[in-house]
């Protein structure tokens, strides 16, 4: 039986998280299953040369869910500030059609989040423990936008995983449904800051607030590393 207390919500920061051992290597552990998730689903999907180690390490933030030393989930999050002009001439955002500019620019969004590269462990998916970690990490990402002020996220959807369905218990909307992702069908999905909710499901909204009570983003341990 699952046990809530040994939860950890750890949000790794791509400029902070080699600063002390623990969260160095933490942060190596996910890169490395990170890396065998990917490369599995992209060989499966007959686009292994899609993968690239850049996209993990342009993320401004990698948040992870552990259960005492297992990774049970992880996403990717990268903050853009839309001002910038090079954007759409990145790998991420060529992915993007029409229908996608047009909610941003309706939207009026200057910065914002994306939600990529969500996983969950086998044995840790809905059908085994109850819930699903993919909402909770997709609740999550909601608080971080929040504490930063963003204007808006953005995540590209694996049709597959049901992960369309799954975020619009968080109040993200179908943006459209006909782009692809290393030769994987995709939707894109948007969440509108000003529109984020709480997750419809009491047991899920209690385990989202627990994790991000006690969330782990190695702030004090770090302020003690560079005053030393």
């Amino acid at each position: 039986m699952l046990e809530l207390e040994k939860l950890k919500y750890t949000i790794l920061d791509k400029d902070k998280a080699l600063l002390s051992p623990e969260s160095a290597d933490l942060y190596n552990n996910v890169y490395r299953y990170w890396k065998k998730t990917w490369r599995d689903i992209l060989i499966k999907a007959g686009s292994p040369q899609t993968w690239s180690a850049d996209d993990f390490f342009r993320q401004t933030f990698i948040p992870v869910v552990t259960y005492g030393d297992e990774i049970v989930a992880a996403n990717c999050s990268t903050i853009f500030d839309l001002r910038s002009e090079c954007l759409k001439d990145m790998k991420y955002f060529s992915i993007f059609n029409q229908n996608v500019y047009t909610w941003l620019e309706n939207h009026r969004v200057q910065k914002l989040m994306t939600m990529e590269f969500l996983s969950v462990q086998e044995k840790w998916r809905e059908q085994h423990v109850g819930f699903s970690f993919a909402e909770v990490l997709i609740g999550l990402g909601s608080k971080i936008i929040e504490e930063h002020g963003l204007c808006a996220a953005i995540g590209i959807s694996v049709k597959a995983a049901k992960i369309t369905e799954k975020s619009s218990r968080l109040a993200y909307e179908l943006v459209t449904d006909d782009v692809e992702r290393g030769m994987i069908p995709c939707d894109v999905v948007c969440l509108d800051a000003k529109k984020s909710a709480p997750h419809q499901d009491a047991q899920t909204n209690k385990i989202i607030n627990f994790l991000w009570e006690n969330k782990n983003d190695f702030k004090n341990k770090t302020a003690d590393k560079m005053a030393a």
